[in-house]
Parts: C-alpha cells; sequence; structure tokens
C-alpha cells in the first residue's frame, strides 16, 4: 500500500489495521511533518517524555489561558526551532496539531515563519484527548512502513502496489498548500 499525501495517515492506519501483512509506504511533502513522525519512530522514548510534559502543561493550565499557552508555543516552533531540540519541536507540534483548528494545517504564512501557523481550536480537551497508547500504536504502523519525504513522483512504487492519492484540494489552495498547482493535479492525474 503506498500513500503518497500522508497528511495525517487515516488511509493508511485503516489499512495497516485491516491488512497487518501488507507492506507500507507513505511519503509527505511536508518536512515539518515527517520529521515529527521521524521522532516518533524512532525516538520513541524522548519523544514519549517530551511529549506528556507538554501535554501536562496545557492539562493543568486553567481553560481561560490554554489558547495563550497554545499560541506560546506556535511561536516557539515557528521562530524559535534553533532553540530546541528535534524530539521538543516534534512534541510540541504533536500537541499543537491535536488542539489546533479543525485539525487544519496552515503554513503559508510570513507571521510564522512560512512553518505551521493553524490557531487554537476550543480548548476545553480533557487528558484523555492525548491518550499516549494512540501515539504508540500510531509508532507501531510508522514500524511497519517505509517513509519518504519526497514528491509524489519521486515516490518508489513497486510492481502490483495500491497506490492512494489524496492531493491537496485544488479550491483550498492557498489554506493548505501553494506547492500543488493545477499543473501538478494534471501531472498527478495522468
Amino acid at each position: 500500500f503506498v500513500d503518497l499525501f500522508f497528511g495525517a495517515g487515516a488511509v493508511t492506519c485503516w489499512v495497516a489495521d485491516k491488512y497487518p501483512d501488507k507492506n507500507l509506504i507513505i511519503n509527505d511533502l511536508n518536512t515539518e511533518m515527517m520529521l515529527m513522525y521521524g521522532e516518533i519512530r524512532n525516538n520513541r522514548n524522548n519523544f514519549r517524555d517530551e511529549y506528556l510534559k507538554v501535554v501536562d502543561i496545557f492539562i493543568n493550565t486553567p481553560i481561560d489561558q490554554r489558547k495563550a499557552l497554545y499560541n506560546v508555543y506556535k511561536c516557539r516552533h515557528a521562530w524559535f526551532p534553533h532553540k530546541a531540540s528535534s524530539v521538543e519541536i516534534a512534541a510540541t507540534l504533536l500537541f499543537l496539531l491535536k488542539t489546533n483548528f479543525n485539525g487544519i494545517w496552515v503554513s503559508h504564512y510570513k507571521k510564522w515563519n512560512m512553518r505551521y501557523g493553524t490557531p487554537p481550536g476550543h480548548v476545553k480537551y480533557k487528558e484523555e484527548s492525548f491518550d499516549i497508547n494512540k501515539v504508540e500504536q500510531f509508532r507501531d504502523m510508522l514500524l511497519r512502513a517505509e517513509v519518504y519525504n519526497l514528491s509524489f513522483e519521486d515516490v518508489p512504487i513497486p510492481e502490483r502496489a495500491w497506490v492512494f492519492a489524496d492531493p491537496p484540494y485544488r479550491d483550498t489552495r492557498k489554506m493548505y498548500s501553494d506547492q500543488f498547482t493545477d499543473e501538478l493535479q494534471s501531472k498527478l492525474a495522468a
């Protein structure tokens, strides 16, 4: 199973669950996200510790102060990644993705250094929203997969593979990605 535009990986996770004997190839051009997945996959204990620390701070922050905390994390992620380890960046990014507005990935704003910049969603999350066991299950899927951070046309596709392609939507290009043009949509279709 080859997922050319992995994103959050919902379809690949479903395939991995239903077909545990199948080889998985996942790819996404979003380097920030793929680096996060690399840390989840390859740096389990440090990632787990850092992620639980970020979650603990959030859970113990009064609800009326959580949006401000989210924005502090987002600012640090966007403007000061050089002041954090790769595992800290990854853990913070996963936290941001779990608490953002509607699961949307926005990264084209200069205001956020062209890095992840989605506003916060509601902030009344409880601790179970950050279940580390689900992160561990996701990690198990990542361990089964060959992982790439390439343009879709460069992904190696084995013979007789089932290929899934869910590229950025044409009508929402400004929101999700300025990288996937009409020309690339046509190339993918061909």
